[in-house]
């Protein structure tokens, strides 16, 4: 969890420094901040790094696909309180994030 939270205080670090960030470093951090604000309890999602890819190969110029699967080290409180494993998609542009699904819901479109 504390390797976490280092990863994304650097990459929040990187932004307002100036530094410039790899394409696939911001859909890392835009679809982080994407997920902790559709968490129930943002507070207590542990986000770790996940996996970024091209979204189309054949056009993949500024288009990212960022996932979670099972077992990648997502946990998100339910609504009870608990913290269960979970997984999460999100689809980045140029624009920014537009989509993401946590356990197969979509959350926003």
């Amino acid at each position: 969890m504390k390797i976490v939270a280092i990863a994304v205080l650097g990459l929040a670090v990187a932004m307002l420094a100036g530094c410039k960030q790899s394409p696939e470093q911001r859909a890392e951090a835009l679809c982080y901040e994407a997920l902790k604000r559709a968490a129930k309890n943002p507070t207590s999602a542990e986000i770790p790094r996940p996996k970024v890819k091209p979204w189309d190969p054949a056009k993949s110029e500024g288009h990212y696909l960022v996932r979670w699967d099972h077992g990648d080290g997502l946990r998100l409180q339910n609504g009870f309180g608990a913290m269960l494993d979970a997984t999460a998609v999100c689809w980045v542009d140029e624009g920014g994030v537009f989509g993401l699904s946590i356990n197969d819901v979509q959350v926003l479109k």
